[in-house]
């Protein structure tokens, strides 16, 4: 699935530029039963888009009307915000701490204290996220077909 997906040509583009904050999988697995097709996404929480990047390529050829409601109903699965914000993965509160860390340990400023600190939270942000239960990167719908590979 992975290989005819990545050779696909068929996709669907960001209308939007910013951070992606949230990928949907529950909707974006309805949409694709809806349409009767499977598809890939190249994009995850974090990353930045800009309009017309490809937020996902599919395997089937829509026309017309029906094409374009399915864009729409892809895209709103989307959540594009204009700032990076916290993420669903935790990626930019650990890039945040860190940092901070490293600044506090420059030699201009050298303190040690808000540098234990961060470390401190990166614990806590590291032990939060090693809890966390995994979420499938192959998506099935509720008949047990694969639909939807997550990046």
């Amino acid at each position: 699935m992975r290989d005819d997906l990545e050779a696909s040509e068929l996709a669907i583009e960001s209308e939007a530029t910013g951070y992606v904050a949230a990928v949907d999988s529950d909707t974006l697995v309805g949409v694709l039963c809806k349409y009767d097709m499977r598809a890939a996404t190249l994009v995850r929480p974090g990353h930045f888009v800009t309009s017309g990047l490809t937020l996902i390529k599919i395997d089937k050829e829509l026309k017309g009307e029906e094409f374009e409601n399915c864009c729409e109903d892809v895209r709103d699965a989307f959540s594009i915000e204009s700032t990076r914000s916290l993420s669903e993965v935790g990626e930019f509160e650990v890039n945040a701490l860190v940092e901070v860390a490293l600044r506090a340990l420059s030699p201009g400023i050298n303190d040690s204290y808000t540098a234990n600190a961060c470390i401190d939270q990166l614990v806590s942000a590291i032990s939060a996220l090693a809890a966390a239960p995994l979420k499938p990167r192959f998506v099935k719908d509720d008949d047990g077909l694969g639909r939807l590979l997550l990046y």
